[in-house]
């Protein structure tokens, strides 16, 4: 359970909460694929993730009192989700600190997306994605006006000895 949520909450940026919700009705096959759905728009998985996912799902056993979808990551009893400082406990002990690699995944996803596709994507407000496209913006022209407000001398001439 560690892999599957370790490696959803570095590519994805999820919030362990957010994370423990997930049931077998959130992931999708279709055909050789296998989707995740984090808000409205199903996200297609890479090949090594959607088997671990998938091995995931078959590792947590159905609960025969439990009409509604299994949980992804099974608490102590299979019919409810492990609590979100569990996992946290769990990632931290393997190295993974959850903040940290959500920020990361959210700032690489905001570098390459523009912020309405992001929100939908992920399942993040949209202010949460304008946030971070602004923060991961590839413009330079704020550095270069501060740098000219401050008054940073250029880098000089220097003669060529002959």
């Amino acid at each position: 359970d560690v892999r599957t949520a370790g490696a959803l909450l570095l590519l994805y940026g999820q919030f362990v909460s957010r994370l423990t919700r997930l049931t077998a009705a959130d992931i999708e096959q279709h055909g050789p694929d296998t989707c995740l759905r984090l808000d409205t728009v199903p996200v297609l998985l890479p090949p090594q993730l959607a088997t671990l996912v998938r091995a995931q799902l078959d590792a947590a056993p159905a609960h025969p009192r439990n009409p509604g979808p299994r949980p992804l990551f099974p608490g102590r009893s299979p019919a409810r989700p492990v609590a979100p400082q569990t996992l946290t406990r769990r990632l931290r002990q393997h190295g993974i600190e959850p903040r940290q690699a959500r920020n990361t995944a959210l700032a690489a996803w905001a570098s390459d997306l523009p912020p309405a596709v992001l929100a939908s994507l992920l399942g993040v407000h949209i202010q949460t994605a304008v946030n971070w496209a602004s923060h991961t913006r590839r413009d330079w022209t704020t550095y270069l006006a501060e740098r000219v407000r401050v008054g940073t001398p250029a880098p000089r001439k220097t003669a060529r000895p002959e």
